[in-house]
């Protein structure tokens, strides 16, 4: 019989193995976003003149956005592994059809609904992806919620691609560039699925999961059905002094489908603050970037040319990328503040920077070059660590794995309606531009 000691004994997690797999996954999560997101050159180019790429970022947000509240109403119970794989193997799939159907059928109308199809698809992954890497980061620790975010960042260093490879070949690399994101998705995705696979074979990752699902058992009150045998396999249980249960019931499916429901609307109301906190910071976010971002003119007498003003563009580019990816690190040493109503403070803050940005696009004084690089950088930053802490945070006061399982989807919910939210707005924004 092992001893109390025994059964409370939790692994360590060796090297940082869990949490840099889960960086992976944050990457994995928001490569395929990133690579059509950053392609829209590429994409002006190889589409029917007209085609915006706010129908392209649309049609892949209509996608992600009704799969997560699905997903997420099931997110205490998904197998985080399948709901996982699946989708990175789909998506990894996509990301190489994209640029040949770009490349072999230029201009036509084919290539854009296949385009639409393709950016559909890969929009129900990445909110199945979105709902179970948040969900298992919410169950394993606040620390590996943070990898996720901070693979999040990584990826977004995508866009240094292009500006290295425009320093470096002058003309017209176009579809150089555009390919590169897409092979770059690709890898990104076959790294993670590897990983995910290794996942299940360390002791650390298999004590949490074990642990989450006897928790998701004795919630159910189904855990007298679990079997001795399978109930042996879960770290520190033994049970060869427990006589055998009596069965309980096994709740219709109906019934399955009302307590999810029910369990969501119970983490929604609990966590409201902290999940509006995390959409208006990146509503504010995807109104600016890019479209906002794009309309922003040089200096005068700076970046004349036509290779000059896309020099300009890939630079504004990734101010936003670099200072994004480095202050998501910052959380787990710097701790400026906490509690829902000073991250839905920060959030609200952060319409004084939009409001420099316009500024920048309309008035003169603000069109130095330096001025541009100070306000764009602190928009940046407050993205990068503000939003890094409003996902970590989140679950803190919660114990039970099902409900912190839950809250990592509901705060990616969150997150991604303010990113729709955004888009949609950028679309107003933009025709208001022209």
């Amino acid at each position: 019989m092992k001893t109390e000691e025994q059964v409370i004994e939790e692994p360590k997690d060796k090297y940082n193995i869990v949490y840099i797999i889960f960086v992976f996954i944050g990457m994995a999560m928001l490569c395929s976003w990133n690579s059509i997101l950053s392609a829209s050159d590429f994409f002006m180019k190889s589409l029917p003149k007209g085609t915006e790429m706010s129908y392209i970022t649309s049609v892949y947000n209509a996608g992600c956005l009704p799969v997560m509240f699905i997903a997420t109403a099931l997110s205490a119970r998904m197998n985080y592994f399948y709901v996982l794989c699946i989708p990175i193997a789909i998506n990894t799939l996509m990301m190489i059809i994209l640029p040949i159907i770009c490349t072999t059928m230029k201009g036509s109308a084919g290539s854009l609904a296949l385009v639409m199809i393709i950016c559909f698809i890969c929009g129900i992954c990445t909110g199945l992806l979105n709902t179970a890497g948040f969900g298992m980061g919410g169950v394993f620790s606040s620390r590996c919620t943070q990898g996720v975010m901070l693979g999040q960042g990584v990826v977004g260093l995508i866009s240094l691609v292009p500006l290295v490879l425009h320093l470096c070949i002058q003309g017209d690399n176009t579809n150089a560039v555009g390919i590169s994101f897409f092979m770059f998705a690709a890898v990104i995705n076959i790294i993670a699925f590897i990983s995910i696979l290794a996942l299940k074979k360390i002791p650390y990752s298999k004590f949490i999961l074990n642990r989450r699902n006897l928790s998701n058992a004795k919630t159910d009150e189904e855990y007298p059905l679990l079997r001795n045998k399978d109930r042996m396999s879960y770290e520190g249980v033994n049970d060869d002094d427990e006589p055998e249960p009596e069965p309980v019931p096994k709740k219709t499916v109906m019934q399955q489908l009302k307590g999810f429901v029910l369990d969501l609307i119970r983490i929604a109301k609990k966590q409201a603050p902290w999940g509006f906190a995390v959409f208006h910071c990146y509503a504010w976010t995807l109104i600016v970037f890019p479209t906002v971002i794009l309309h922003i003119p040089p200096q005068q007498g700076l970046f004349t040319d036509e290779w000059g003003l896309s020099l300009w563009w890939y630079i504004k580019q990734n101010i936003f990328t670099v200072w994004d990816f480095i202050t998501r690190w910052f959380p787990n040493c710097i701790k400026l503040y906490n509690g829902p109503m000073m991250m839905n403070i920060v959030s609200a803050c952060r319409i004084v920077l939009v409001v420099f940005l316009f500024l920048c696009v309309y008035v003169k004084a603000f069109q130095n070059l330096w001025v541009v690089i100070l306000i764009y950088s602190l928009f940046s930053i407050t993205n990068g660590y503000h939003g890094t802490m409003i996902m970590a945070n989140a679950g803190n006061g919660l114990t039970d794995d099902a409900d912190r399982a839950m809250n990592g989807s509901f705060m990616s919910l969150c997150l991604n309606i303010g990113i729709f939210s955004g888009c949609m707005l950028s679309m107003a924004v933009s025709a208001a531009l022209k």
